[in-house]
């Protein structure tokens, strides 16, 4: 995502103010009062925290508004049973832990913590990963019980996935699983009463492959029109 800059404003908290100059020292400060294009990117920190605009486009992570969409799904969602999600009544099976080697916007992530699962984010993008800190820092410092504890599970981590995942003894050391989102642009998964093959469907699955990376499992998710990448990770 290219910016063609940053603007702080009056009510923006200090440490985010911070964590955006230690992660784009090169990127130009831009006046707070100036108008913003309609044609770039511009990073805004202000008082509701870290956004990407476009116009009067506002990119963010929204932790709350996840919390909303969680009514429509169950264990028995495609992600959650390849990931290994227990069943609720399940009382001997723990969840996994679980590395999403690609976490974009992370909902895929959240959803995962919400049912139970440790999950380590892992994004390369400078700019996502600040998006993503951001929302996971107000998710931990809550008022609502159910976001802190769903926080709680998150843990993120900024580089290359590849070679964050071969460092041995790090903090993704040996996950049980490895999600690996390999649609893009788009994460429309398939939601309850949408049948396969309908436009933006998508399909995930599971190999039992194990790699230098995991001693467990490599969950995909794919369009259903992509090919599939079983024996070829």
């Amino acid at each position: 995502m290219a910016l063609a800059g940053v603007r702080f404003t009056a009510g923006a908290a200090q440490k985010a103010v911070d964590a955006v100059r230690r992660a784009l020292p090169q990127l130009a400060v831009l006046p707070p009062d100036q108008k913003l294009p309609t044609d770039a990117y511009v990073l805004t920190v202000d008082e509701k925290g870290i956004s990407v605009n476009l116009g009067k486009q506002r990119l963010l992570v929204d932790f709350p508004s996840y919390l909303q969409r969680l009514r429509s799904f169950s264990p028995k969602d495609p992600l959650l049973r390849a990931v290994g999600v227990p069943e609720r009544n399940s009382s001997s099976a723990a969840a996994p832990f679980v590395v999403d080697a690609t976490a974009g916007f992370a909902f895929d992530s959240f959803l995962l913590a919400a049912f139970g699962c440790r999950v380590a984010m892992v994004e390369v993008q400078p700019v996502m990963a600040l998006l993503l800190q951001d929302a996971l820092e107000k998710a931990q410092s809550s008022e609502h019980e159910q976001l802190r504890s769903i926080a709680s599970r998150l843990s993120l981590h900024q580089g290359d996935s590849g070679v964050l995942l071969l460092q041995d003894g790090g903090a993704l050391s040996k996950p049980d699983v490895v999600y690996i989102d390999t649609f893009f642009p788009h994460k429309h998964r398939l939601r309850p009463g949408q049948k396969k093959g309908e436009e933006g469907a998508q399909l995930v699955y599971v190999t039992e492959k194990r790699t230098a990376a995991t001693s467990g499992r490599m969950a995909f998710l794919r369009a259903l029109h992509e090919a599939d990448l079983r024996g070829k990770l």
